[in-house]
């Protein structure tokens, strides 16, 4: 039995399900296709993931948080650039 967490709470209350019976592949899936949810676990996972044990990692808040910071990597944003094309060999 896992302590209760907030941010497994929050994340459930999203749309997420039950998160305690989702891997760790669906959880990423998910984060990845609401980036606004995932921005807003991830600051709540900082100051708890510092002084974490290392099993924390294996509970739901700890797979829930570290998919949350994993879908963030995918997350494309806004794409800038100053209209410049690389060709290689010029």
């Amino acid at each position: 039995m896992e302590p209760d967490s907030g941010v497994v709470r929050r994340v459930e209350a999203a749309g997420a399900g039950d998160v305690r019976a989702s891997s760790s592949d669906a959880l990423l899936a998910w984060f990845r296709k609401r980036q606004d949810a995932g921005q807003g676990v991830r600051k709540s996972c900082e100051p708890i993931s510092k002084d974490a044990p290392a099993t924390w990692a294996d509970t739901t808040e700890g797979r829930v948080c570290r998919a949350a910071q994993v879908a963030a990597a995918f997350n494309d944003g806004e794409l800038r650039g100053d209209g410049k094309i690389f060709v290689p060999g010029r």
